[in-house]
């Protein structure tokens, strides 16, 4: 199943484009999302098409630790109702653990553990895709998270200890300076190390009845985001399909439903056929030339390309680099 973020999270990247004079309107319009997308919490952004811009801007902006920045240009309401059930939770602790059970209404990049132990209370992050990873997204998402537990406590709160698992940048002292307190750099895991005695502290702006309600509306969201039978159906007949050609008019004809009902139910999940024809694209075609399983022409062939020249074209709009260049970096 394909990985997705909410769409109004991905404000944070754009507005961050924009703090360092580019054309984020224009970055984001070629990736396929417009600007009203950013605010439409119904809507889902492919974590592929997200990479790529957080790599393209890595690659635009000349300050390696810009992720960090993300902290001045973030709200809570970019996490729709997760971010105002956590602001009105009881304890630090209940925050982090509703975030730990609801963290997929805002992103399924990454999964949330909770950890108390003899060191202090542990939030880990367990990131997808680890060979991929962004360090300025990693950056911005762990920041982040230790600048809603400072909201939360009202209270310019420092960590016992930070671990990322990236390399240590030239701008270290950046990190130290936003955490305040010792970051270790190339880890084997990414967490903030929080002191037991903070996270119990009862909370000022707690309020057990919005917490609940929107409580409430999260499980609602999650319901309809976890129907997504008929994104893997989609996908099943495309992959099967795929040597010969496949059209939007075939698939809902093998899946026995109208084309024009199968679009309105994708369309419900925040997808096209298009959408997920191009994710099955890129992920089999990343697979065969990891695997070296065939040559490009022969990959062209399996994906439904005519010819080898119009897959490496589409295969560097997908991914920035050539069948050539991506089997040699991986």
């Amino acid at each position: 199943m394909q990985t997705t973020i909410s769409a109004p999270t991905t404000k944070i990247l754009y507005k961050l484009m924009e703090k360092y004079e580019l054309n984020s309107e224009a970055l984001f319009l070629e990736a396929g999302i417009q600007k009203k997308d950013l605010t439409n919490i119904n809507k889902r952004i492919s974590y592929e098409v997200l990479h790529g811009l957080w790599e393209q801007a890595t690659t635009l902006i000349d300050d390696p630790c810009f992720g960090l920045k993300g902290v001045n240009i973030w709200h809570p309401s970019d996490l729709s109702a997760l971010g105002y059930a956590w602001l009105t939770s009881a304890t630090l602790r209940e925050a982090l653990e509703r975030f730990q059970r609801y963290i997929k209404i805002a992103t399924e990049f990454y999964e949330f553990e909770l950890i108390q132990s003899n060191i202090g209370y542990e939030l880990v992050f367990h990131f997808k895709d680890k060979e991929t990873l962004n360090m300025a997204q990693v950056d911005a998402s762990i920041a982040i998270v230790m600048e809603m537990c400072r909201i939360n406590l009202e209270q310019s709160t420092s960590p016992i200890s930070v671990l990322l698992s990236h390399s240590e940048p030239e701008c270290k002292n950046a990190y130290t300076s936003y955490f305040g307190c010792p970051v270790e750099f190339n880890q084997p895991d990414n967490k903030i190390i929080l002191p037991i005695n903070i996270v119990d502290i009862p909370l000022f702006n707690s309020d057990p009845n919005l917490a609940l309600m929107n409580d409430q509306a999260i499980v609602q969201y999650l319901q309809k985001l976890n129907d997504t039978d008929i994104i893997c159906q989609v996908k099943k007949v495309i992959t099967e399909h795929l040597t010969l050609g496949i059209t939007n008019e075939q698939v809902a004809y093998t899946l026995n439903m109208s084309e024009r009902t199968m679009n309105r139910r994708l369309r419900e999940q925040g997808f096209t056929f298009k959408d997920i024809l191009k994710d099955v694209r890129i992920n089999l075609s990343k697979l065969y030339i990891k695997k070296n399983q065939f040559n490009v022409t022969e990959i062209a062939f399996q994906l439904g390309f005519s010819d080898s020249s119009s897959f490496s074209r589409a295969f560097k709009r997908w991914t920035g680099a050539s069948p050539l260049e991506y089997k040699k970096r991986n």
